[in-house]
């Protein structure tokens, strides 16, 4: 597995998407590179940090109103 690989399926392997080989296999390219590791790790407490803020109701039409500025 090369970098770019790694990066293509680091999504699928937090969210436990990966085959039983893929995911050998990307792990094995994280023990053999710290610094993929650290990503991933990284990633992971981001993804469960935003996954802890509360879920904020709009007022209707918020969407539509946006939409139109953008």
């Amino acid at each position: 597995m090369n970098r770019y690989q790694f990066e293509d399926l680091i999504s699928e392997y937090i969210e436990n998407e990966l085959s039983l080989s893929k995911r050998k296999e990307f792990e094995a390219y994280l023990e053999m590179h710290p610094d993929a590791k650290n990503l991933v790790e990284s990633i992971t407490k981001t993804r469960e940090e935003m996954n802890s803020f509360p879920i904020r109701k709009v007022f209707p039409g918020f969407n539509k109103r946006l939409t139109a500025k953008i």
